[in-house]
């Protein structure tokens, strides 16, 4: 994360709670692949939380902090000026690192599920935050283990000057060049106004995912609104909060 982002558990400047908490999702399936293979009739009730805590994502379910703040998700939240973060998801990978194979997970990809992308979004007591979320579906790098990473070293990024290294594409596709093909889908939001101490829980539905996509890339961007009180001091952080990101297949 850059300057423009920091982590903050409980979220900083929120006074009323419960939102976030009662719709926080369900602790994400055990990573990576600890879980064993599944008969397959199971598989469909398994493909869900993959933007959880074990494929890189955020939230602290079933944390042991006291008081009141005891079901608050962590946040990451932003400052005055737009920043952002990314978060890619191959999910060809991640179905086969909870017991699928290959074949089993492209089965399942190309079968054309249905998709929610879904995040909590709030802001500080004593400022307006502004948000946009963007969502890219496409068929990834095709590299073995999702990440732009070599094999060559179990699945590591290679060191500078070792065999493998700069032979991968770890390049992350972005919203101004996307090029939609029909293995590919694109969502963006657009710039929307969060309301200030409290959590409200944003939500799209892709109703028949793209046969022959891999991955799921998510934007979350946030700044202060430009119509937001000038507080006095300025807190560092007074942009949008994100807490409890999920994709889900259903």
């Amino acid at each position: 994360m850059g300057d423009g982002i920091a982590w903050e558990a409980p979220p900083a400047g929120m006074r009323t709670y419960g939102t976030a908490a009662t719709a926080n999702p369900p602790p994400p399936l055990p990573y990576p692949g600890t879980v064993p293979r599944l008969p397959t009739q199971q598989h469909p009730q398994h493909l869900q939380s993959f933007f959880g805590n074990g494929s890189g994502g955020f939230g602290i379910w079933g944390s042991a902090v006291r008081g009141r703040d005891e079901h608050q998700p962590g946040c990451l939240a932003t400052a005055n000026d737009w920043c952002e973060v990314v978060q890619v998801v191959d999910l060809d990978w991640e179905l086969q690192h909870r017991g699928l194979t290959a074949a089993q997970a492209a089965h399942l990809l190309d079968a054309e599920l249905s998709l929610r992308l879904s995040v909590h979004v709030g802001a500080r007591w004593d400022c307006v935050g502004q948000y946009s979320v963007g969502l890219l579906l496409d068929e990834g790098n095709g590299n073995a283990n999702g990440y732009g990473y070599g094999t060559g070293n179990d699945g590591q990024r290679p060191s500078h000057g070792s065999p493998g290294a700069g032979a991968t594409d770890d390049s992350i596709p972005c919203l101004q060049s996307f090029v939609l093909r029909p293995t590919r889908h694109h969502f963006y939001t657009g710039r929307v106004i969060c309301t200030s101490d409290t959590w409200q829980r944003f939500e799209y539905v892709l109703p028949i995912c793209p046969r022959g996509f891999r991955r799921a890339v998510v934007i979350l961007r946030g700044r202060r609104a430009p119509n937001s009180l000038i507080v006095s001091p300025m807190p560092r952080f007074c942009g949008a909060k994100f807490a409890s990101a999920e994709l889900v297949f259903s």
